[in-house]
Order: structure tokens, then C-alpha cells, then sequence
């Protein structure tokens, strides 16, 4: 049984809040609010982009980006997305249906109860090798909001140039914080797989901007 320690006060002030602004932000990605602003100004037209996990941002990147290429696997979701992109006449996304094994989903998907996985067992699968389409040092931005999260952002470090960005969604999932969102890792506990652990080491002189609106945390990561 899910634990409802998380259902305080605090917890339910702020989870009306962020209904109240997905109700005035339709459009807006499912990041937190202090991300979609800071991503609103860093991002330029010229910018090229990989997201992993679909769904309000990709055509929020696509209109504020020269290429995007967009990677989902759930077949049902990439259907409802495909769809959205053909009614705005969307024609800058590599949009791209890439399916691990039903295994490996199901044992992500029950990660902890909250939907995270521990990804104890990182595996390189067609979904996460779909950053090997890109050379080093050739993308602008890259959000990681889908399976595997610590494998993804981990290999696209590299593709990123000086400057680009790295966002991650749910990051107190896996990275140990003060945060007070539900299902956050406090400080002193474990990342959550050696892929985290490996990361923290390269983002360590990255400039950060973690972000959280007490449901939710996401982190912004600016490449030196």
C-alpha cells in the first residue's frame, strides 16, 4: 500500500497550487514552474534537442527550437502525442517510438512505489541508445522524463556543447535532497542506481538550478 506520510498540510496547499497553474498553463510542460520559466528564456530558435518521455513539452520544445527528436514508449501515448504534433503542423520532431522489453518496463514502472525505479539494473536498450544518433557536443538542450533516467541523462552529458542544458524531472527521486516533495531521497541516502552516483561526479562543476514546488522536484544543469 502506498504511504499517505506525504498528505500534510503543506503537501495539499501546494498540490492545489499546481493544479491551479496547469489549469491557467495548458500548454505548458509537466515541470515544475520555476523549470518551464527558466527553460522559457534559456532556450533559442536555433537550439537543437532530445527528450525522453513525451507528452506537453514536446510541442512546447518544437516552438521554441529549430529540431527536436522526441522518444516515448508507451505505443498508446505516442499515438495521442502524434496526433497533437499533426493538428499544430509540426514537421521539426523526430518523433520516435522505441519499446524495451515489457520486462524492463514493468520493473521500472514498480520502482518504490512511485512510479521511480531503483534502475539497480541499468541496461543500454534501444530507447536509451537513441542518443547515439548524435555526435558529441552537438546538442543545445535534452530533457530526461521518461525510463532509465540515470542511464539517459548520464550518456548525453556528452552530447551536450558548452552551454547546453540538461533538465531532469522527478530528480529527488534518485539524487538524495532536502526536498519535501513525496518519494524524495534524503540527504545521506544512496543515489539511486551507480549511474547517479556517476553523474553527480560529472555534473559536479556543472551551475545547477534544482527547482521543486512540493510535489514534484525538477533540475536545470547549465554545461561549463
Amino acid at each position: 500500500m502506498q504511504s499517505v506520510r506525504h498528505l500534510t498540510p503543506r503537501y495539499l496547499r501546494d498540490r492545489a497550487e499546481l493544479k491551479l497553474y496547469e489549469w491557467r498553463h495548458p500548454h505548458a510542460p509537466w515541470l515544475t514552474q520555476q523549470a518551464v520559466w527558466t527553460l522559457d528564456r534559456l532556450l533559442k530558435p536555433s537550439d537543437v534537442g532530445l527528450e525522453w518521455g513525451s507528452g506537453r513539452s514536446t510541442l512546447w520544445f518544437a516552438r521554441r527550437s529549430a529540431r527536436l527528436m522526441s522518444v516515448e514508449h508507451s505505443k498508446a501515448w505516442y499515438e495521442q502525442v502524434k496526433q497533437q504534433l499533426g493538428r499544430a503542423h509540426v514537421n521539426t520532431v523526430d518523433y520516435r517510438l522505441a519499446q524495451p522489453p515489457a520486462e524492463m518496463i514493468e520493473q521500472w514502472s514498480n520502482g518504490n512505489g512511485h512510479g521511480q525505479s531503483n534502475e539497480e539494473a541499468d541496461r543500454p536498450n534501444a530507447y536509451v541508445d537513441v542518443v547515439d544518433d548524435f555526435e558529441a557536443g552537438s546538442l543545445n538542450f535534452a530533457l530526461v522524463d521518461g525510463l532509465y533516467r540515470g542511464e539517459c541523462a548520464l550518456r548525453v552529458t556528452e552530447k551536450l556543447q558548452p552551454g547546453g542544458i540538461l533538465v531532469v524531472d522527478n530528480v529527488n527521486w534518485f539524487i538524495p535532497s532536502r526536498s519535501v516533495a513525496p518519494g524524495s531521497r534524503p540527504i545521506g541516502a544512496h543515489p539511486a542506481s551507480e549511474s547517479w552516483v556517476e553523474l553527480i561526479g560529472v555534473l559536479r562543476d556543472w551551475r545547477a538550478i534544482w527547482t521543486s514546488n512540493g510535489v514534484t522536484d525538477t533540475a536545470v544543469w547549465l554545461k561549463p
